[in-house]
């Protein structure tokens, strides 16, 4: 499910489409793209039991394409304010570090 970077950090309620019509979800705050987020009883249900799966819902931080001057500035303050972040360490990286 596609949503805003603003929805992502703030945190929001959005209506997913399930098989019984729309439900709603909350979004927490600082989610990051890619989490996956679960729909309890929202799936198929099982043939042999009767009993309803859950719905997974993965989560896409779309980065807008065009911004207005205003959002470039207000972008551009936030970035000024923020911390390097730094990427994390691969597998190999961490086993150097504790073993060479």
């Amino acid at each position: 499910m596609p949503i805003s970077f603003s929805q992502a950090a703030l945190g929001t309620q959005i209506d997913i489409p399930t098989l019984e019509g729309k439900s709603t979800i909350k979004i927490p705050s600082g989610t990051q793209t890619h989490t996956i987020l679960r729909m309890r009883g929202k799936g198929i249900a099982d043939v042999h039991t009767g009993d309803k799966g859950d719905q997974l819902v993965k989560i896409v931080i779309k980065t807008p394409i065009a911004l207005t001057r205003r959002q470039r500035e207000i972008l551009s303050e936030l970035l000024d304010k923020e911390e390097t972040i730094k990427p994390e360490k691969d597998f190999f990286t961490k086993f150097k570090e504790k073993f060479i």
